[in-house]
């Protein structure tokens, strides 16, 4: 286990809080298999990334710079990973189970013909070196414990709040590769051009530490106001049964 990479997902340059918890599965593997942990950011501006991600556990950070990935983009980030993971042959490779992450780890397997365990909730190695996950299925009534094939590159999407992010550590030392990066010469079949966030917007529910949330009980949908504030007072995100959805009083993001 000597090369794992975590890719590091952001937002107008802010780290989620999802990528940097998949910094300690990548740190607890490695430091098992004698391995390497490697954070790899793209976009244009790389200011004080690097550091960040060394003190909170990469030994190595890859910031593949271009103006075209400062937005996610499923094309631009394949066109950046695929080759740079086909010469450098990453063991493992780490994401958060995001909306962008459970979008761009199936692409890498099928680009690269690698194996893939989405949502993951616990990774340790066994007795003959192998990466074991385990995962929720049938909506969490069961656990799959799934063992990948050590002959191929292993893609591993991690659900967030379950490897909560630990404390930077700034006597930490590492190494910060920045390369330019090509993304070849067909443009890019998507690019975000503006996020706008929804006035009022409660944080995403599904990164949230704490969520306040409501159900049927709550007799109306002006009740939820009730709601709102307790979640903003707690520094949380605001939840909703599903019959609470289905009867329009949320909308189905809450």
């Amino acid at each position: 286990m000597k090369n794992i990479w975590v890719i590091v997902e952001h937002t107008e340059g802010k780290i989620k809080p999802a990528v940097l918890e998949a910094l300690n599965p990548a740190k607890s593997i490695a430091s098992q298999g004698e391995g390497k942990v490697t954070a790899v950011f793209m976009g244009a501006d790389d200011s004080n990334v690097g550091e960040n991600l060394i003190q909170l556990g990469a030994e190595r950070v890859l910031f593949l710079k271009n103006k075209e990935l400062d937005r996610f983009s499923i094309s631009g980030y394949l066109a950046a990973l695929v080759p740079l993971i086909k010469s450098e042959s990453p063991q493992v490779i780490l994401l958060a189970a995001t909306t962008h992450g459970k979008e761009l780890a199936p692409a890498l397997a099928a680009r690269l013909g690698a194996g893939l365990a989405t949502d993951c909730t616990a990774l340790d190695i066994d007795a003959e070196g192998g990466i074991k996950v385990k995962r929720p299925i049938y909506g969490g009534r069961a656990i799959s414990t799934l063992t990948f094939n050590q002959s191929t590159t292993q893609i591993i999407t991690i659900r967030p709040n379950v490897f909560r992010d630990g404390t930077p550590d700034e006597s930490r030392k590492g190494e910060i590769i920045v390369q330019e990066s090509d993304l070849g010469d067909s443009p890019l079949t998507c690019k975000i051009r503006e996020v706008v966030s929804e006035p009022g917007a409660s944080k995403d529910v599904s990164e949230a530490r704490i969520i306040v949330s409501g159900g049927m009980g709550m007799q109306n949908s002006e009740n939820f106001q009730l709601i709102e504030e307790l979640a903003t007072v707690l520094g949380g995100a605001v939840g909703a049964s599903r019959p609470v959805v289905d009867n329009g009083w949320r909308d189905r993001k809450s």
